[in-house]
C-alpha cells in the first residue's frame, strides 16, 4: 500500500473515530452534571494531506444591537428627545460640503458631499435647540433635551 493510500485511510478512520469519541465523551460529562451544556460538535472533511479535527462551538447569548442614530437630511425635520446626562447621537448626510451647528451646545462639526457623519455629545444643557445647515440656515432638527 503507498503512502499516499495509507493517508487517506488514516484521515477516513480519524473521521469516523472522532465523532464517536467526542459523544462519548459528552454524554459522560451530561450524565454527571446537573446543568444542561448546548454545544455543537463540527467535524472538517479530511484530505490526503491532513486529518480532520473535531471543533466544538458554544452557544453565546449575543446583546441586540444599539438601533442606529437617526439620519438626518435637509428637508425633513425631526425632533430627537433625549434626557440630561444621556448621549445625543444623530447622522447626517448632504450632496453639498457644509457645517452641521447645534445651538445652544455651540458645536459645529464638518461635513463632506455626500459622505454620513455620525454625531455624538453628551446632553449637559436642558431645553430645545435646533440642529441646522449653517452655511445655506437649513434646519435638519430639533434637540429636546428633557432634566433628570
Amino acid at each position: 500500500m503507498s503512502t499516499k493510500a495509507r493517508l487517506v485511510f488514516l484521515a477516513i478512520a480519524v473521521v469516523i473515530a472522532i465523532p464517536l469519541v467526542m459523544t462519548a465523551l459528552i454524554s459522560d460529562e451530561s450524565e454527571s452534571d446537573s446543568e444542561t451544556t448546548t454545544t455543537t460538535n463540527t467535524v472538517a472533511t479530511a484530505t490526503a494531506t491532513a486529518p480532520a479535527t473535531p471543533a466544538t462551538v458554544a452557544t453565546v447569548p449575543q446583546k441586540p444591537a444599539a438601533p442606529k442614530p437617526p439620519l438626518l437630511k435637509a428637508g425633513g425635520e425631526k425632533t430627537i428627545t433625549v434626557t440630561k446626562g444621556d448621549t445625543v447621537r444623530f447622522r447626517v448626510v448632504n450632496p453639498a460640503a457644509e457645517e452641521v451647528h447645534v445651538h445652544g451646545y455651540d458645536f459645529t462639526y464638518d461635513l463632506e458631499p455626500g459622505v454620513t457623519k455620525t454625531i455624538s455629545f453628551p446632553a449637559k444643557i436642558e431645553g430645545q435647540f435646533e440642529i441646522e445647515l449653517e452655511q445655506s440656515a437649513t434646519p435638519l432638527a430639533k434637540l429636546v433635551v428633557n432634566p433628570r
